[in-house]
């Protein structure tokens, strides 16, 4: 156990995840890591997981509140807010769970960074699993630091979003989550990356669920890429922004899953395009010519 050791609150956000909610909230009930509030919001579920959730409630000492659906990133504002006393916030998806010293070893590499200021969240590596918890792939592997830095952030987010914790500041520096957003994380990690950096713990401590609600349909990815977009509008000023958009939003395409899904895909980018052409193409060579 870490000596000194700082309070986390950890915010498990809850929509109709009956079938995974239990697993999430007992693997942060599992920690080795002992100085954790767990705060846990059903945000207007139909299925069964409020009882779920009062039940273990009843066996377990944390924080529980149904609300009617107000969307994830409102409820993970209000969630902080309202509800976090921790000095440091990491948030798990309810369709996931983490290996029991991931909280440990995070607080492990803040407590051994404390000098460095530049540094407000930490993530780590994680690995796929299946509906029926089969065990995939290792993902986001960071093998080259510089992938966690603003440049290459813009072009690529390499961060799981349920293996991050952050200082609490950090959301007083940098601001909340993006109300506005579905990919609410990508969106904080730019902002975090701008001026400051994210570290990374060298193992893989989460488990991220792959399934059929959360995968790269059509309907899911035509959402997706409306919000790469919003979220790369953000940053127009930066050189890299052309390229960004181009390389971001046709990496998302290649990904959706059928001709339809792709076809609905590459005419939002077009639509997208259009818009880059006409209202930025004269402004960016004006810029040029006049160096």
């Amino acid at each position: 156990m870490v000596n000194n050791a700082p309070l986390v609150s950890v915010i498990i956000p809850c929509y109709n995840h009956e079938k995974y909610i239990k697993i999430a909230i007992n693997s942060v009930l599992n920690q080795t890591y002992t100085n954790i509030e767990l705060i846990v919001l059903d945000d207007g579920s139909t299925d069964n997981s409020v009882q779920i959730i009062k039940n273990l409630q009843v066996k377990n000492n944390f924080f529980f509140i149904s609300q009617q659906n107000i969307g994830l990133s409102k409820t993970l504002n209000k969630a902080i807010k309202e509800y976090s006393n921790g000095e440091f916030v990491s948030i798990l998806a309810s369709d996931d769970y983490w290996k029991n010293d991931k909280i440990e070893k995070q607080i492990k590499f803040f407590l051994s960074n404390k000098h460095n200021h530049s540094i407000l969240a930490c993530c780590t590596k994680a690995i796929y699993i299946d509906d029926n918890n089969v065990i995939g792939k290792t993902i986001g592997k960071i093998k080259n630091k510089n992938a966690l830095l603003f440049d290459q952030m813009l072009f690529k987010n390499s961060i799981i979003a349920a293996s991050v914790m952050l200082k609490k500041e950090t959301f007083n520096i940098v601001g909340y989550f993006d109300e506005n957003l579905r990919i609410e994380d990508w969106d904080m990690w730019l902002r975090i990356t701008n001026k400051h950096s994210i570290g990374f713990v060298d193992e893989a401590l989460v488990y991220y669920r792959k399934h059929g609600n959360n995968s790269t349909s059509a309907t899911n990815f035509l959402l997706i890429l409306e919000d790469c977009y919003k979220t790369l509008n953000k940053w127009k000023e930066s050189p890299l922004y052309f390229a960004a958009i181009k390389k971001v939003m046709i990496a998302k395409i290649g990904a959706t899953e059928g001709a339809l899904g792709k076809l609905a895909g590459f005419k939002l980018w077009i639509k997208s395009y259009k818009y880059f052409f006409y209202l930025d193409y004269w402004k960016q060579m004006g810029i040029i010519l006049l160096r």
